[in-house]
């Protein structure tokens, strides 16, 4: 973790037993879908494939998050200029 951080807005960190405090950090950005990420378990299973973005429909959807959460205020903190039309092209083709 000492290390720069890969390219990205978000990230996900992921460690192994026996090789802490080192990790793998994965980074994407806001206007990307969610990652499918390698959850390590013990030898001598594989790791297994964690699709963050199935994790976060299956979330969100269920809970009707577009209904309750306030899409109309000013995010703290900010969104970068650059994506604020983004995002407000992506909300408007939601509902």
């Amino acid at each position: 973790m000492a290390g720069p951080l890969p390219p990205g807005d978000y990230f996900a960190f992921i460690g192994r037993s026996g090789k802490r405090p080192n990790c793998e950090v994965v980074g994407w950005p806001l206007r990307a879908p969610l990652p499918t990420i390698k959850v390590p378990l013990l030898p001598p299973d594989p790791d297994l494939p964690l699709d963050l973005q199935a994790v976060f429909r299956a979330a969100y959807e269920p809970a009707f998050y577009d209904r309750r959460l306030r899409y109309d205020q000013p995010l703290n903190p900010p969104l970068r200029q650059s994506d604020e039309p983004w995002v407000r092209e992506s909300l408007a083709g939601a509902r």
